[in-house]
């Protein structure tokens, strides 16, 4: 997969230097991967992966420590990061959003 905008990764682990091994690792195997659906990530990746909607995925990075939502446009084997987060720094409200915003049923589909 063609991976877009690895300088978000980039500077997420300037910030958080302790995710940058983690988010190397993601990168990597994502790079080689080829997915033709969602099947495909899950299979990759477990219970590591959220799908909510629009083709957006959840990826829980560094044993849950940290959040990577990208969109995956899979006619065109692109990923598109959207965004880094470290789920300590989440705090009261903004981790309600959170939650609400991306949370998952059962099977793998948003609210």
């Amino acid at each position: 997969m063609q991976i877009i905008a690895k300088s978000t990764l980039r500077a997420f682990w300037e910030r958080h230097p302790q995710a940058r091994t983690s988010l190397s690792v993601w990168y990597s195997t994502v790079s080689r991967a080829e997915w033709t659906g969602p099947s495909d990530i899950k299979t990759m990746f477990g219970a590591n992966v959220d799908f909510v909607g629009d083709n957006r995925i959840i990826f829980d990075i560094g044993g849950n420590k940290y959040r990577l939502i990208v969109h995956v446009a899979y006619r065109y084997r692109r990923v598109l990061i959207k965004l880094s987060v470290h789920m300590r720094n989440m705090t009261g409200s903004i981790r309600r959003q959170w939650d609400e915003q991306y949370q998952t049923d059962q099977d793998g589909r948003g609210p």
